[in-house]
C-alpha cells in the first residue's frame, strides 16, 4: 500500500518525483532512468512520507523518536484488514488532493534563507493530519485558500513556529505541536 500511494500521481507532482504511471512497470519489474535517479524514489523517502502520514494520524500513538513511531506502525500493521488499508488509502488519496487545492504551488514547501519554496516532510506531515482531522470542512477551507496562504506564511516568519514546522526538534512533541499549530491555523478559517 505504502508503494501504491507513493505512487499517487498528485503526490509525485507535488514532490518532484516522475509519475509511476509512466516510469515505474512492476510487473516488468522495469524503472525509468529518470525515476531511478531521484532521490526520494532511490531510498524509497516517498514511502516513508506516506507512513508518515499514517503513523501520525493517531495523535496518542505520537511518542518516543520518528525512528521508533514508524517502526511501530509498521510493526503493527503488518497484517492490516482490507477494510483499515481501503481507509488509510481514502483518506491519504483525500487529503493530498484538499492540500494541494489549499496550498497548489506551495504544498509542503516552506521559503528557506534565499526565499526559495523547498519541500518540506514536517510541513507535509502537519498539513496532512490537520486537513485530514478537518476534511468535513474542505469546501470553506478551500475557499479560504488565500486568507490561509497568508496566514501560514505569516506564521512561518516567525522564528519559533519556523523552526518547528521545519522540524527543529525533531521529537513527539515537535510533531505533535507542529500538528496543533497548522490546526489551528486551518480550523480558523472554518466555522468549527
Amino acid at each position: 500500500m505504502l508503494i501504491e500511494l507513493a505512487g499517487n500521481r498528485l503526490f509525485d507532482e507535488l514532490w518532484d518525483i516522475p509519475p509511476y504511471a509512466t516510469n515505474y512497470h512492476h510487473k516488468q519489474g522495469s524503472i525509468s532512468p529518470q525515476l531511478r535517479a531521484n532521490k526520494l524514489f532511490r531510498r524509497m523517502i516517498d514511502c516513508e512520507i506516506v507512513l508518515r502520514f499514517i503513523a501520525f494520524r493517531d495523535q496518542s500513538k505520537i511518542r518516543g523518536s520518528v525512528r521508533s513511531i514508524l517502526d511501530r506502525c509498521m510493526e503493527s500493521n503488518q497484517s492490516a484488514e482490507e477494510g483499515q488499508l481501503r481507509e488509510w488509502r481514502s483518506a491519504f488519496q483525500n487529503a493530498v488532493a484538499v492540500s494541494n487545492s489549499i496550498f497548489g504551488e506551495r504544498t509542503f514547501r516552506v521559503p528557506n534563507a534565499e526565499d526559495r519554496w523547498i519541500h518540506s516532510q514536517p510541513l507535509f506531515d502537519a498539513v496532512m493530519v490537520a486537513v485530514d482531522s478537518l476534511m468535513s470542512y474542505q469546501n470553506q477551507l478551500i475557499r479560504r485558500r488565500v486568507a490561509i496562504n497568508n496566514a501560514l506564511l505569516k506564521a512561518l516568519r516567525k522564528k519559533a513556529v519556523y523552526e518547528i514546522i521545519i522540524g527543529k526538534p525533531n521529537t513527539a512533541k515537535a510533531i505533535k505541536q507542529r500538528i496543533s499549530i497548522v490546526t489551528r491555523l486551518l480550523k480558523a478559517h472554518t466555522n468549527a
